[in-house]
């Protein structure tokens, strides 16, 4: 389990295991793995092992090769939209924006009702 008290070095072992696991329970080599890929035999064996960080390039194209690209889903998940209940909790406006301060009272003084308006009245 990966957890905040490991090193990146500890985390990036971890991560090396758990792939070649992967490859290993879907029957492949690490040639194999890397022919499916797109990633260098070499490359492979060092993510495998720890001994470099893969680029986030080449773990998308080994976890394609796998099967496993909804694993992805996991590693950074969306974040919430943000509603104005929350900006209230945290003493915010919302605010309308507008390119300019002077654009606004030109558009302020600007309005008037269109003509239908005033005649139903």
């Amino acid at each position: 389990m990966i957890d905040a008290k490991m090193s990146n070095q500890m985390i990036l072992k971890e991560i090396g295991r758990r792939l070649e696991k992967l490859r290993i329970n879907e029957g492949l080599d690490q040639k194999g793995l890397a022919e499916l890929s797109g990633v260098g035999l070499s490359t492979i064996g060092k993510i495998e092992s720890g001994k470099t960080s893969a680029g986030l390039l080449n773990i998308i194209a080994i976890l394609r090769s796998l099967g496993r690209l909804e694993s992805l889903e996991y590693f950074i998940q969306p974040p919430p939209p943000v509603s104005s209940s929350l900006l209230n909790r945290r003493n915010e406006e919302r605010k309308r924006v507008y390119k300019l301060d002077t654009e606004k009272k030109s558009l302020m003084n600007n309005f008037s009702w269109p003509e239908t308006h005033n005649k139903q009245r």
